[in-house]
């Protein structure tokens, strides 16, 4: 899966390359637990990258990322991201 993410990413979006983490410890805060796998993604950007009229860019290309960084969107661009991503899962 992670090789279709990251192919997918790039060719959609230009990212390159794709930091990915799989977390579970959250669930772990509830007795009983409910385990359930939860990833993040961050895809990274050389160049900005526009979409729907908003401008990505990644200011800290090169270097960690931020990870309290939040960029709220509409929900036609997470469909549209959505979907483009969906185009090159294959």
């Amino acid at each position: 899966m992670v090789p279709k993410l990251e192919n997918a990413y790039k060719q959609a979006f230009g990212a390159e390359p794709l930091n990915m983490g799989c977390f579970m410890n959250h669930s772990y805060r509830d007795d009983p637990p409910h385990p359930h796998v939860h990833w993040q993604i961050f895809p990274r950007y050389k160049q900005p990258y526009e979409l729907k009229g908003l401008l990505f860019e990644d200011d800290r290309y090169g270097n960690f990322y931020d990870d309290d960084a939040r960029r709220p969107v509409e929900s036609d661009v997470v469909e549209e991201i959505a979907r483009r991503l969906q185009a090159h899962m294959a």
